[in-house]
This record gives structure tokens, C-alpha cells and sequence, in this order.
């Protein structure tokens, strides 16, 4: 969330000092693209922790498959992830009261890779890391509550929701007026891509191809460059088994959240490895990040009540930015694979 939501900074401490038996002396907001969440640097006698306070539906929910994951590839030794600190139950968040959650984590004192800019040597640490992740055997009690791609169009039901919203032309809002004019505007555009998103999909699905652990939202803003040059990876909502290419989107040609360039690939390639990429599964996930994207925008702006009007607007920005020139949609179609240039 980009604005606070003003919970009782007292709240937060009883529910840390109940869940892991951490004082906390400082609560501050940090703002945030997460509109289910709200994100907190805090301060205590013994140290720094950075705590996120799930709000809404299913924040209640502590037995997580996300947080579960993040937790295993740290006790698995991959180092360069960022998981939840269990608490003294040995859960992974912390009821607050009925409808919030929170987790708390190991403070990183960084900055996104997206302002930071990361050398040869960051992406290829990158590389090394995301390959691990990749290669992972995590427990199967967990692995087995982790979703599976299925190229079964996701995002579908979203984005018809909100072009649906759209044309209603019943929006109360600014922000709701505008992105419904944003929509009603690129249509036929929304609608070729989703008919585009369809075919790739149907050829997908009935090809072989390996699923691995995935992140599935790595893109620069969830890479955090610590002051001594660490990388870590943050984030871990949205995990998934998927083919790499998943993940590899945010690498090959990548504009989402910054621009990757060739020596940024050549780099990352160095600590992952060669592999052999489908360049079809690439276009798709473009178009899958794009839709999704926007199927988001229109579940917050349009129907999650409890957002501030900055977070909506925010969330129409992030919408409109979609269709701007240099965003992933311009080059969607276009694959260059780094040992092919």
C-alpha cells in the first residue's frame, strides 16, 4: 500500500512480542505496490526486522504455501532469499486480530536493483541463485501445496471483470473514471491479447516440459542490493511449478520494473547456466504479466473497498503504464536468446 493505513502501532508490537518474543520500540510505514499488505521497518533493543501485515481476505490464513517455501529454500542454504522468521509456535506469521495477519523478517538495508543498478558480478550471483531455486527439492508436504501452471488462462476471469466494470459506466471515483475510460479506450487491443494469450496456451499445454519452483514475480523491484553489494531475493507471494521460462521472463529482454540489457543477460547466464528456452513460453508470459496486470488494477480499483483513493489512483497508473511506448508490450513478440545475438 502506498498510503498508511494507520494501524495501532501498539497493535503491531503485542502481536511481535506474542508471536516471537521481539520488543519493538520503532513502527515505521513503508509504502508499497502491495495493495494486500501493508509493510513496516521496525526497531527494537535487539535489532531491525522488516514486518508485513496481511490485510483482507484469506489474511488470516497462517499456513501459507508462499511463506512456507521462502522458509524452505533458507533452511535449504539459499542464502540469498529472504524468508519469514518462524515464531516462537513455529508458525510463519502471527493472527493480529480477524482479518489481519502479519510475518516477520530479517531487515535487508538496501535498495531494489531497479534504483540501485546491480554489477556483472550481482547478476551473476542472480543467476547462481535463481538456478538453485530452480533446482530446489523442497519437503513434498510443501512442494504438493504449491500451484502448478496449467496454461489455463488465469487471468482471464480478472480482465473480463474489469473490462466488464468498464463498460458499465457506472464508476463513482475518479480513479474509477479513469481507468474505465483507460479500458473502454484499449479494448480491442485487451482483447487481442487475450485471444493471443489463448492460442500460445493451447500450444503449451500439450507440450512436455519441465516444471520447476518458480517465484514468478523476480523482476528487478524484488531484488534488493544490500549497502555491502549482497543480493537478496524478497517477495515470495506467488510461487509456483512452471516452466523456467516463468521466471526467465523477467531476464530475456526483460521491461518489467527496468530494463535488462545484453550484458545484464551475458552475466546472469554466467551463474545460471546455459538451458534451452522456448521462446513461445517467453511471448506467453509477457502477455500473462501484462493481463495480469491489468485484471488487478481492475480488482482494486473496482472492487477492493477498503483502498484509499491514492492506492487506486496508483493502481491506474500502473495500468495506463502498461500501453506506454517502451513497456513489455512493445517487444512482446520479440525473443533474442543471449547465445544467439
Amino acid at each position: 500500500m502506498i498510503a498508511d493505513p494507520r494501524i495501532d502501532p501498539v497493535l503491531l508490537a503485542r502481536a511481535v512480542r506474542d508471536g516471537w518474543a521481539v520488543e519493538l520500540t520503532d513502527v515505521v510505514f513503508i509504502p508499497s505496490l502491495d495493495m494486500r499488505a501493508a509493510s513496516y521497518e521496525t526497531r527494537g533493543p535487539a535489532g531491525r526486522w522488516f514486518l508485513k501485515v496481511r490485510l483482507g481476505s484469506g489474511a488470516t490464513s497462517l499456513d501459507a504455501a508462499p511463506l512456507a517455501v521462502a522458509r524452505g529454500l533458507v533452511d535449504r542454504g539459499i542464502g540469498n532469499v529472504v524468508g519469514p522468521l518462524a515464531t516462537r509456535r513455529g508458525a510463519l506469521a502471527e493472527r493480529i486480530d480477524d482479518e489481519r495477519s502479519c510475518e516477520l523478517y530479517p531487515f535487508v538495508d538496501g535498495r531494489p536493483a531497479n534504483r540501485a543498478g546491480m554489477t556483472a558480478g550481482q547478476w551473476r550471483t542472480f543467476g547462481r541463485t535463481l538456478r538453485a531455486v530452480h533446482d530446489s527439492h523442497l519437503d513434498p508436504r510443501i512442494v504438493e501445496r504449491i500451484p502448478v501452471e496449467r496454461f489455463d488462462l488465469p487471468f482471464e476471469v480478472s480482465v473480463r471483470a474489469a473490462l466488464a466494470a468498464a463498460e458499465a459506466g457506472t464508476s463513482t471515483t475518479p480513479s474509477r473514471r479513469r481507468l474505465a475510460e483507460i479500458l473502454n479506450e484499449r479494448r480491442p487491443r485487451i482483447e487481442a491479447m487475450l485471444a493471443r494469450a489463448s492460442d500460445l496456451a493451447r500450444g503449451l499445454s500439450v507440450r512436455r516440459s519441465e516444471r520447476v519452483l518458480c517465484h514468478a514475480d523476480i523482476h528487478l523491484a524484488n531484488i534488493l542490493v544490500n549497502h555491502d553489494g549482497a543480493v537478496h531475493l524478497v517477495d515470495w507471494d506467488g510461487p509456483i511449478r512452471a516452466p523456467r521460462e516463468r521466471d526467465l521472463l523477467f531476464v530475456i529482454g526483460s521491461r518489467v520494473a527496468g530494463t535488462v540489457g545484453p550484458a545484464d543477460e551475458d552475466a546472469f547466464f554466467e551463474g545460471y547456466g546455459r538451458v534451452d528456452i522456448d521462446p513461445q513460453a517467453l511471448i506467453y508470459y509477457r502477455y500473462e504479466r501484462v493481463l495480469g496486470d491489468i485484471g488487478e488494477s481492475g480488482r482494486s480499483v473496482f472492487e477492493q473497498s477498503d483502498l484509499s483513493e491514492l492506492d487506486r489512483a496508483r493502481e491506474v497508473d500502473l495500468a495506463e503504464d502498461q500501453f506506454a511506448p517502451g513497456n513489455v508490450l512493445e517487444t512482446a513478440e520479440e525473443v533474442v536468446l543471449p547465445w544467439d545475438r
